[in-house]
């Protein structure tokens, strides 16, 4: 896999302690870069009425390295400078036996 562009995967940082009043305190988030591919799958758009106005809804296939084994569900991924949200399981996909890279689909936030 040759990886061409940019991707910045950022995931919420976890809970390291809580205040005098016993809300957590949250550590920053992690952002990590990775070069890889995004080709679109599909945009719907949807009537919301008088007031709503269409919505469009992005979906597009994502493949990163295999070196990218930490990337979870329900992530965001920065890609081009557009905001994309991680949908299900980023699966592993193998070639002779070795992960080759992992693929996802993302939506647009």
């Amino acid at each position: 896999m040759i990886g061409h562009t940019k991707i910045s995967v950022t995931r919420k940082g976890g809970e390291i302690g809580r205040d005098r009043y016993g809300n957590p305190i949250y550590a920053p988030d992690e952002t990590k870069v990775y070069r890889g591919e995004f080709f679109p799958l599909t945009t719907t758009e949807a009537w919301r009425g008088e007031t709503g106005g269409t919505v469009a809804n992005e979906r597009f296939r994502v493949l990163l390295p295999p070196s990218a084994t930490d990337i979870a569900h329900n992530e965001h991924v920065q890609i081009l400078g557009r905001t994309f949200r991680i949908v299900g399981v980023p699966e592993p996909f193998a070639v002779n036996g070795r992960v080759h890279h992992y693929e996802f689909e993302a939506r647009a936030i």
